[in-house]
């Protein structure tokens, strides 16, 4: 059962955010978008305490900030906040690098929505048993 956490979702393209947004609000969950890393963590500055995302899902390949530099930053400034990376051109390296910048899960795209929805339900899940 999803519970009232914010969900990030962080792309630059722009059908692959409204596919996820769309999917996760219909699981029940609240979520709010960025089109780049910048935009994301401008989103950090201006969103209300309450709205502060519980989990990020987030692209690698964007710029000017991409996946690993957001999560990378994120990860510094708050440690305990899942961050979840996908991206098309996985490879071993790219995987590697994604669990060095701090993510939780990285996926390659294409991936299926059920993916994504086990993942963020068992790193909400995670956040709440704390």
């Amino acid at each position: 059962m999803p519970m009232n956490s914010p969900i990030l979702v962080v792309d630059d393209d722009r059908e692959m955010l409204s596919l996820l947004k769309d999917f996760l609000s219909r699981q029940g969950y609240p979520v709010s978008v960025a089109n780049s890393g910048k935009n994301a963590l401008s989103f950090f500055d201006t969103c209300q305490m309450h709205e502060l995302p519980k989990i990020i899902l987030s692209d690698v390949k964007m710029s000017p900030i991409d996946g690993l530099e957001l999560t990378s930053f994120l990860q510094n400034e708050r440690p305990n906040l899942p961050v979840i990376l996908f991206s098309a051109y996985a490879n071993g390296n790219l995987a590697e690098a994604a669990e060095k910048a701090g993510a939780k899960r990285f996926l390659r795209k294409p991936f299926g929505l059920h993916q994504i929805a086990t993942m963020v339900e068992e790193e909400l899940s995670r956040i709440k048993a704390k």
